[in-house]
This record gives C-alpha cells, structure tokens and sequence, in this order.
C-alpha cells in the first residue's frame, strides 16, 4: 500500500471492529467518510480495537486502489467521538442522602445529625 499525500498521522476513531474477520473501520476525528483497517495495520502485539478506541492511523491506497490505512497505532482511552469519558458503575452511601436533599425531606444542615430514632432497650 502506498501512502496518501495529505500528511502524517490522523486522530481517529474505531466505528466498527470485526474481531473474528480481522478487520474493521474507523473515522477520522477531522471528518470524513469510513476507512477500512485489516488487523495487519496494527503494530505486533496490540490489543484487538475496540469501538470507540482512540487510534491513529496512516492512510494509504491499497492494492486495490481503495483508500484504507496503512498504519492503525493506538492511542489509549475512548476516542472524542465517544465524548472523552466513560461510566463506571459504583455506588456511594451519599446517594440516599443526595435524593433527600433534591426532594426537600432534608437539608444539608442535617447531614452530620442521625436521620435515625435513638434505639432503646438493653445493650447487648
């Protein structure tokens, strides 16, 4: 494959990854159509792409003439398409208190007194 004349490497985004084809596409964060990628573009020992994966590629012309990349090198992290972030599940003992506070049952004031009665009766 020989390389496409508009500069180095592109920022872009895995849209779609065939793991057991070996293929896949991706965007180029500065716009465009999709750009094939074969599991040969990637450097030995990286991991498999996965949608949404930052990535950045060569683009070249295959021997097919078609426009694909040459060079897909990871980047780490979910790519800006995918908005920079991810969501993690997790859970915090704040919760209760915070759905409290939004429906007016309490105010922050109260957050360092019980929200509990005294319990009464013999100590075990």
């Amino acid at each position: 494959a020989r390389e496409e004349s508009n500069g180095g490497p592109h920022d872009a985004t895995v849209v779609r990854w065939l793991e057991g084809k070996s293929f896949g596409f991706v965007r180029r964060v500065s716009g465009g159509g999709d750009l094939f990628a074969h599991a040969s573009a990637l450097p030995p020992g990286a991991p498999t792409p996965q949608k949404g994966d930052a990535v950045s590629v060569l683009v070249g012309v295959d021997r097919g003439g078609r426009v694909a990349c040459t060079s897909v090198t990871p980047t780490g992290g979910p790519g800006p398409s995918e908005g920079g972030s991810i969501t993690l599940p997790c859970f915090s003992m704040n919760m209760p208190f915070a759905g409290l506070v939004a429906h007016g049952r309490k105010t922050l004031e109260t957050r360092n007194g019980t929200m509990f009665e005294r319990a009464t009766g013999p100590r075990v």
